[in-house]
C-alpha cells in the first residue's frame, strides 16, 4: 500500500466492512504489516461499523502495553470509546 495501491486498500476494507477475516498474505511483508494484521484478525477486535466498535480498544492494542498519552484521551472520549 506504500506505493499507492488504492485497489488493494479498498479490497481489504471491504473484508473488514463485511466482518470477514483478511486473506492470508502471499507476498513479502514486514513487521508492521504482521502487527497490523494481528490486530485486525484479533478475536477481541471490534468489528467495523458496529456501535460497540471502540477506538480505545485499537489505541490500547497498538500501544503494546505503553500508557496512552494524555493528548489522545479527549479524542477517545469524544468517540464514546
Amino acid at each position: 500500500m506504500d506505493s499507492g495501491d488504492t485497489v488493494t486498500a479498498e479490497e481489504l476494507l471491504s473484508f473488514a466492512r463485511q466482518g470477514h477475516r483478511l486473506p492470508d498474505w502471499q507476498g513479502e511483508r514486514g513487521i508492521e504489516l504482521d502487527e497490523f494484521l494481528a490486530g485486525v484478525n484479533h478475536s477481541e477486535a471490534p468489528t467495523a461499523g458496529r456501535p460497540e466498535g471502540s477506538a480505545r480498544w485499537w489505541a490500547t492494542h497498538y500501544s503494546k502495553g505503553q500508557p496512552l498519552v494524555d493528548i489522545v484521551m479527549p479524542s477517545l472520549d469524544a468517540r464514546g470509546s
